[in-house]
């Protein structure tokens, strides 16, 4: 019992190896030359039996092997301990060190190989204990360069894997995945100088572009663009994002002459994406009112200085320019702008004046309606009302590329209409009609363009049929319709101030004015006979009203 206690206690102090019955027992000490202690100590290290190794190796006066037998020796013994064990980090530490330690001490002499195998055991030492950092080095001075590669990463020194990446031969999946890592890492750092490091890790800028794009930092592609002087580029990304105002600063920078086309071009789209119809008269949002601030300092064209001043004119109501617009449109066979304009036109005060105006005055405002009245008719009847960009702008349908059902190709095309749309509410209503969940207030519709044109030729419709309804009412007080017969018979009104009709005396009723009148109550049914139905009920409206301004009635 005695015996048993004493050799259990010599193993563990490692004085001693237990070996089994029929086992081979080291023979120590049975010559006294170097050569012979040095040919023992390799059998032993070779069956692992590290603590006679390294006796037999300091026997033999190379004490540096004795202490590589002894690393060894450690590490076999740190293995032995179960993983939660409370030193098994401390030993591995200690055997880490020491096997780093043993390749920094080593003679010049040695083989190039045994220090790559102490690196090795090294590194993987530190790999147990995640000093990865270590790891890494010890790796790549063991030539293991995928290993090492990826422990800088792991270590976040992406400076050094990228080095080991572009330098060694790394295997390329783990190669891909630290380059990869890199990028984002770089780029989130936000400074121009790590942006530039996660550019130049792609194959050129328009990787790096489409790199930024797919991982959520596109607000990064201007500020790169401009710091490589890419202006026209940052420009272009800011046009597509409905920064036109920035888009237009970007395109000045650049100075060349497709930035000052460009510029123009993105200048009138901004102020058509900001002045929409129906819902952008009278009102000036911060960005249009900067838009026109920019127009001052672009060379436009003619052409391009009548948009401009359009739009001013719808964003200020301005009656006479916009009357002076639509017909400029309407002559240059520019229907979206004639009708921008002359539905602008009466909503200012201008049409207000038929309750006051002469003969002539109210000739001119219901010829004016009557054209409005038709070019809205023609675009109603359009296949496909919001088949052109600039169709789609005035609007309020977004211009981007089709979408799809469920990325069928072979569904129908789909489009947005934009909160600033006029038909807005109508398209909320018609998703929920339809039984569909309804998207956030204020966020974009999407419907199919063909629920999408037909929603517009409705509204179109019905706004023409209102228009038509206050004139009809205007027309019912306006002086140039009715003439006072008290006065034209007896010289007199028999009302005094309070007589809205035209005073026109006897001798002053010519055939010449006569023919006016006349003309003014034809013009009037003709432009009242613009009326729509769209259903039964205003099929009856509209009789009504051609039986109430018949010929008889008015003369």
């Amino acid at each position: 019992m005695f015996n048993t206690v004493y050799q259990t206690l010599l193993v563990s102090l490692k004085l001693a190896n237990s070996h089994e019955s029929g086992q081979e027992v080291p023979r120590l000490g049975v010559s006294t030359s170097p050569e012979e202690w040095y040919r023992q100590a390799q059998q032993y290290f070779s069956k692992s039996l590290f603590p006679e190794a390294e006796f037999c190796f300091r026997k033999a006066g190379m004490p540096w092997w004795s202490d590589v037998a002894r690393a060894y020796g450690a590490r076999q013994a740190a293995s032995k301990l179960p993983e939660n064990h409370t030193e098994r980090s401390n030993a591995f530490a200690k055997v880490a060190a020491s096997f780093a330690n043993l390749t920094e001490q080593a003679l010049e002499t040695e083989y190039e190989e045994n220090l790559r195998l102490l690196s090795l055991n090294s590194a993987e030492a530190y790999a147990m204990i995640l000093d990865h950092a270590m790891a890494a080095e010890l790796f790549l001075k063991a030539q293991k360069y995928t290993e090492s590669a990826y422990y800088y990463r792991m270590a976040g020194l992406f400076e050094e894997a990228v080095g080991v990446v572009k330098r060694y031969a790394v295997d390329p999946s783990v190669a891909e995945r630290i380059i990869f890592a890199a990028k984002i890492t770089y780029t989130k750092r936000g400074d121009m100088a790590s942006l530039h490091k996660a550019w130049h890790l792609c194959e050129g800028k328009a990787q790096f572009l489409e790199f930024l794009q797919d991982n959520g930092f596109e607000d990064q592609r201007v500020p790169f663009l401009e710091s490589i002087s890419e202006y026209e580029e940052a420009a272009q990304l800011l046009w597509k994002g409905g920064d036109h105002a920035g888009a237009i600063l970007r395109f000045q920078k650049a100075a060349t002459p497709s930035s000052r086309h460009g510029a123009a071009r993105c200048l009138l789209e901004g102020m058509a994406e900001n002045a929409l119809f129906a819902t952008g008269y009278g009102t000036q949002s911060d960005q249009l009112a900067r838009l026109f601030g920019l127009a001052k300092t672009i060379l436009l064209s003619e052409a391009d200085k009548a948009e401009v001043d359009m739009f001013q004119a719808v964003s200020s109501l301005k009656g006479s320019e916009l009357k002076r617009h639509g017909e400029r449109c309407l002559g240059g066979g520019d229907i979206r702008g004639a009708i921008l304009a002359l539905d602008a036109w009466t909503k200012s005060k201008d049409l207000l004046g038929l309750a006051q105006a002469d003969d002539q005055k109210a000739v001119d405002l219901l010829l004016m309606c009557r054209k409005l009245a038709k070019a809205i008719k023609s675009t109603a009847q359009t296949y496909d009302i919001i088949d052109t960009p600039p169709m789609q702008r005035m609007f309020g349908v977004s211009s981007a590329s089709n979408l799809h059902m469920s990325g069928n190709s072979g569904g129908p095309i789909q489009r947005r209409v934009l909160p600033q749309s006029f038909i807005y509410s109508e398209a909320r209503e018609s998703i929920r009609r339809a039984g569909k969940p309804t998207t956030k207030e204020a966020d974009p519709v999407i419907l199919s363009k063909n629920t999408i044109n037909s929603i517009l030729r409705k509204a179109l419709l019905e706004r023409l049929n209102r228009l038509l309804g206050e004139i009809d009412l205007l027309a019912r007080r306006s002086k140039a319709f009715e003439v006072c017969m008290h006065f034209l018979t007896a010289g007199r009104c028999g009302d005094g101030r309070s007589c809205w009709r035209d005073h026109v005396s006897w001798n002053a009723f010519t055939v010449v004015k006569f023919n006016l009148k006349f003309r003014l109550h034809a013009l009037l049914i003709a432009l009242l006979d613009e009326f729509v139905a769209i259903d039964q009920g205003q099929k009856g409206n509209m009789h009504a009203i051609h039986q109430k301004y018949g010929f008889s009635h008015g003369l």
